[in-house]
C-alpha cells in the first residue's frame, strides 16, 4: 500500500520500546519501523469471516467486555476501510510467524488444526503488543529467486518495491473476540465460575461450554498474572 497514513497508523500499533522487545526475546533491537504494508484478501476467508461474525451476533447478541491498551484501540479504529464491529466483539490484532510460513498463511488462511500446543493450548494466536509476537518471527535476509513458499511469497509482495533486507513480518489481522474466557496458566477461568476448566480435555483444543450452555468463541491468556 501507498496509503502513509495507514503506514502511520500501524507504525503506532506496532510501537514499544526497543528495550521491551527482549523482555520475550535475546533479540536486541534499537529500533522498530514500519518499512511495508500490503493489504491480503482471500474471498473464501471473507466468506468464512463473514458467516462466524453472523453466528455471534446471533447467538451472544452481547459480548464479553475486552481490555485493550487506549492508544492502541485509538489507532486500531481508524485502520479499516470497514468500521469494527463491536457487538461480535471485533478488533484488530497482531500475530507474528517465520517467513516461511507466511505464503500459506496469507494465501490459504490461518488454521488452528495444524497449531503447536503453547502456553494457552492449542490454537491461533494473536496479541495486541508487537513484543509478544515477536518471539514468533525470524528474519527475512534477502530476496530469494530458489527458495520454495519463501520464494513465492517474495514474487507476489515485493513487485512495486524492493526488499529491505533484515526484515521481520506481522500480520494485522481482523478477529472475532466473541464470548469469550480469561486464564492466566492455560488451564483454569479467571472470573465467572473461577478456577474451573477451560478445555474439554487435557489435549486443549476444544473450549469447555459456559454455564449457559454456550462455547466461547475465544481465550484470552493473560502471561504472568495469577
Amino acid at each position: 500500500l501507498s496509503d502513509w497514513k495507514k503506514m502511520e497508523i500501524v507504525q503506532c500499533m506496532m510501537g514499544v520500546d526497543p528495550k521491551f522487545m527482549a523482555s520475550y526475546t535475546a533479540t536486541k533491537y534499537d529500533d522498530i519501523e514500519v518499512v511495508g504494508l500490503w493489504k491480503i484478501s482471500n474471498a473464501v476467508q471473507q466468506e468464512k469471516f463473514d458467516a462466524a461474525k453472523q453466528r455471534i451476533k446471533t447467538q451472544s447478541p452481547k459480548v464479553s467486555s475486552y481490555d485493550i491498551p487506549n492508544t492502541y484501540a485509538e489507532q486500531m479504529n481508524q485502520l479499516g476501510t470497514k468500521p469494527l464491529d463491536g457487538v461480535a466483539g471485533e478488533v484488530f490484532l497482531l500475530h507474528g510467524t517465520r517467513p516461511e510460513n507466511l505464503h500459506g498463511i496469507l494465501f490459504e488462511g490461518l488454521d488452528a488444526a495444524l497449531s503447536n500446543n503453547g502456553n494457552f493450548g492449542r490454537g491461533v494466536y494473536f496479541a495486541e503488543h508487537a513484543a509478544k509476537i515477536d518471539q514468533y518471527s525470524t528474519n527475512d535476509t534477502k530476496y530469494r529467486k530458489k527458495g520454495g513458499d519463501i520464494t513465492k511469497l517474495h514474487e507476489k509482495i515485493y513487485t512495486k518495491c524492493k526488499h529491505p533486507q533484515n526484515v521481520r513480518y506481522a500480520m494485522v489481522c481482523r478477529v472475532l473476540l466473541g464470548n469469550h474466557v480469561v486464564t492466566s496458566d492455560g488451564r483454569t477461568r479467571l472470573g465467572g465460575t473461577r478456577g474451573s476448566n477451560i478445555f474439554t480435555t487435557n489435549e486443549r483444543r476444544v473450549l469447555a461450554a459456559l454455564e449457559n450452555g454456550k462455547i466461547p468463541s475465544s481465550l484470552i491468556g493473560i502471561p504472568g498474572e495469577r
